[in-house]
């Protein structure tokens, strides 16, 4: 457990310090533009009992509150590669995982898209980049 705080810790804070303290603590300024390439992320499911649905990720423009995409990604327990195609240059987008029969926690994970990468965000903050975004299934009926 240690081990593992110890390296969130360093992983925190390496990215931080080699980007400016603008980037890590607020969005960027200027005219947005698209990204050429899709923003890939790595998710984990955790919680899915075995032979579950397929879950659906959702995908939406935090800007304008449209669904900016939909994957649909098999319902195991085990990492995936996931991607925002197109994005726009500090754009925040919201991803969502639905599965049917489960509560997922949790609800949701904010990320801006700053250089072709995904960095969390908080209370309108920017911060780390993503390294994994995990979701924990709940079924409802257990």
């Amino acid at each position: 457990m240690r081990l593992r705080l110890l390296t969130i810790l360093i992983l925190t804070i390496i990215p931080c310090l080699a980007l400016s303290t603008t980037s890590c603590n607020s969005g960027p300024v200027g005219p947005k533009r698209e990204i050429s390439k899709d923003v890939n992320i790595i998710g984990l499911f955790r919680g899915l009992k075995e032979g579950a649905d397929p879950v659906i990720i959702r995908i939406y423009n935090l800007d304008t509150g449209i669904e900016h995409g939909k994957i649909s990604v098999p319902g195991k327990n085990a990492p995936f590669e996931m991607g925002i195609g197109s994005p726009e240059e500090g754009q925040v987008y919201t991803l969502i995982a639905e599965a049917e029969g489960y509560t997922v926690q949790p609800e949701s994970y904010k990320v801006r898209v700053i250089d072709d990468k995904a960095y969390f965000v908080s209370n309108n903050q920017t911060g780390e980049k993503v390294l994994i975004l995990e979701f924990q299934f709940i079924p409802n009926n257990p």
